[in-house]
């Protein structure tokens, strides 16, 4: 009966230590620390933090780096953890920061456990030992030679615990350096508030007396929507000298057009002097005192950026006026002049 209940208690402790160990979060470090932050040049902050990670004699586990980005892993002890986080928020703006505390490793925390269930088996086989009477020295000489290998196990895992504290006294940082999107450098569609204005010259390749003026003045609001180029329009062009006799003297616009730049001319990465093509489509209403019509209209462009920064874009286009109604007596040069700014 005896031998029954231990071998019970045995087995409850095993099946103890088996359930904690399916259910302890898998965690590897003390702490986790992610971080994204936005810089105006990615080599030159590569070439700070490298720089300082040689002060501090720390060498980071990975690195990767793109056109646009740069991240770099690092295992590190608690105060080096510190000196990196204070350090690298120097570099740019933090635009995101997730810190996470573990409170064990998995590793640790299951050697941990293992330890406290084979204390309690060799507490038992102790108790056990003592219990046994002189009649029963097989079972004894059993009992003690499981009581010395689980003595020796234990002995085992307490030099292990040990190793297993020092190594496991690691934080982890993960910083993702992204550089400061400007227009026109970034494949991403992400939203911009960039409002702006636009001027331009119409003047008519066949103008009809009757029916258009020789030129017409544009001024629009021009008002760009993500770091592609999008950009949606609302125009109005007069013709200077007012002319009751022709049937159009007044252009009311509204669309949206598109840049794009040239895979072999830089991507628009300059500040300034990049090429461009482009086009707008829409609806127009073309009127004067004695009529007025509605239709639409697309117009081809070729253009040079003639400054460029984060924050604004001055840029100029030279293309082709093509109105549906009316398309011989109302085609022609345009030429544009915008400016757009970060608001």
């Amino acid at each position: 009966m005896k031998h029954l209940v231990v071998f019970i208690l045995l087995c409850s402790c095993s099946s103890t230590l088996f359930a904690q160990q399916k259910t302890t979060p898998n965690y590897n470090y003390l702490k986790s620390v992610k971080m994204d932050i936005v810089v105006d040049d990615l080599l030159q902050t590569k070439s700070r933090i490298d720089t300082f990670f040689r002060q501090i004699s720390v060498s980071p586990s990975s690195y990767t780096m793109t056109n646009m980005t740069f991240r770099v892993e690092i295992h590190t002890d608690s105060l080096k953890h510190l000196l990196i986080l204070e350090q690298v928020r120097k570099y740019g703006f933090v635009s995101k920061e997730v810190s996470t505390s573990h409170y064990r490793p998995y590793e640790l925390q299951s050697a941990i456990d293992e330890l406290t269930i084979l204390k309690k088996e060799k507490e038992l086989y102790e108790d056990f030992l003592a219990r046994l009477d002189s009649s029963e020295q097989t079972k004894r000489f059993e009992f003690w030679d499981k009581f010395i290998t689980l003595s020796k196990t234990i002995s085992e895992k307490e030099n292990e615990l040990k190793r297993l504290e020092t190594v496991h006294k690691f934080y982890y940082i993960q910083i993702l350096f992204e550089k400061e999107k400007v227009i026109g450098q970034s494949y991403s569609d992400s939203w911009i508030n960039m409002p702006g204005f636009e001027f331009s010259y119409l003047k008519t390749e066949q103008p009809n007396k009757n029916v258009t003026p020789d030129y017409m003045i544009g001024y629009s609001l021009k008002y760009m929507m993500n770091y592609k180029k999008t950009y949606a329009l609302l125009s109005l062009y007069k013709s200077p000298v007012a002319e009751t006799k022709v049937s159009v003297n007044e252009l009311y616009m509204v669309g949206f057009g598109q840049d794009f730049y040239s895979k072999r001319l830089g991507r628009g990465q300059r500040k300034f002097f990049n090429l461009y093509t482009s086009f707008n489509t829409g609806v127009y209403i073309a009127s004067s005192e004695l009529t007025k019509n509605v239709s639409w209209f697309v117009n081809p462009f070729i253009g040079l950026e003639i400054f460029k920064t984060k924050n604004i874009i001055l840029d100029n286009k030279l293309g082709y006026f093509l109105p549906y109604k009316d398309n011989r007596y109302q085609r022609g040069a345009l030429y544009s002049l915008s400016f757009n700014f970060v608001f």
